[in-house]
């Protein structure tokens, strides 16, 4: 099971997921966001991260970007994924280091598969309400409609998952990964180190 940890905003919490066992780390450069963090800050803890000896996959988080913009972002920090809101209009070689991100209520509100299964992966989120935030809010996704789609995309379930809830949500549902924010943070954009390390152990077992 790879697990996703988001919401990065410092090298201490990047190293000590590393070495734990996360498969992925997400910067989110989504200006609004609690965890948003500068590109320049993104790139010295980028930067760092690549002299270590253990492979890590790199993720940025866009939302509202042009797919140039992104494009840029993404040469300029190296990134070896784009975390996206919609849809883009690009190549299907572009797509594939593209994680897809979805808001389901139900079954009728996912996209049709053949547009799903032309991205790296997809992450099915918590439904988003008026106000809502794109992700970090602590809320559940639907683990029904997340278990169907499942079966026949690389799905990374993400949306209030914990320690307490990790276990029960992988069996459930059979991703290829889980991603989490919220869940191990103390307050917001700082992990909390033993929850970390306890959620990577969980996920992993």
């Amino acid at each position: 099971m790879k697990t996703k940890i988001c919401g990065i905003t410092n090298l201490e919490d990047a190293r000590l997921a590393i070495e734990s066992g996360a498969w992925a780390l997400g910067f989110n450069f989504y200006g609004p966001s609690p965890r948003y963090i500068e590109l320049q800050r993104a790139k010295e803890i980028i930067n760092a991260l690549r002299a270590l000896p253990k492979n890590i996959v790199i993720v940025g988080l866009f939302i509202d970007q042009s797919i140039k913009e992104l494009q840029e972002i993404m040469d300029e920090l190296k990134l070896d994924l784009a975390q996206v809101y919609q849809d883009y209009d690009c190549s299907a070689e572009a797509k594939q280091s593209m994680i897809y991100v979805i808001h389901p209520f139900t079954l009728s509100d996912v996209p049709p598969l053949d547009i799903l299964k032309q991205y790296a992966y997809i992450l099915i989120d918590t439904p988003r309400g008026q106000n809502d935030l794109y992700g970090g809010t602590g809320k559940l996704a639907n683990w029904d409609v997340a278990r169907e789609l499942s079966k026949n995309v690389k799905l990374l379930l993400g949306g209030g998952l914990n320690i307490a809830n990790v276990r029960d949500a992988i069996q459930r549902v059979q991703p290829y990964g889980v991603d989490v924010c919220s869940g191990i943070e103390r307050s917001r954009g700082i992990k909390d180190p033993l929850i970390l390390q306890e959620f990577l152990n969980l996920s992993s077992t």
